[in-house]
């Protein structure tokens, strides 16, 4: 055998990874369809709408950060609170006064 020589395995082997690769694909098509269709895109809805302008019983497809930062400046209040660095409450709080 010389170096230009390949065996005959290999030769064989060749064309058969291109039909199973696009077995692979024929396959695992409908699910990416499927994950597409019915995770990716209401996700997407949902993202969109929570940038919807909203009043006390009016919801306006105005787009506006105000719900985003409500929300973030709740979240940021509550991990302040709550944190590593949170302080605990006063030792005295609500004792009992004695003349």
């Amino acid at each position: 055998m010389t170096t230009t020589e390949l065996p005959a395995s290999a030769i064989e082997m060749a064309p058969q990874s291109s039909s199973k690769s696009r077995g692979a694909y024929l396959l695992i098509g409908p699910a990416v369809v499927w994950m597409t269709l019915f995770l990716v895109v209401p996700m997407a809805m949902i993202v969109y709408v929570s940038f919807w302008t909203q009043t006390t019983f009016k919801i306006e497809s105005t787009l506006t950060l105000a719900s985003w930062r409500t929300f973030l400046g709740r979240l940021l209040a509550w991990l302040r609170t709550t944190g590593p660095k949170a302080l605990p409450p006063p030792r005295n709080c609500g004792a009992a006064l004695l003349p």
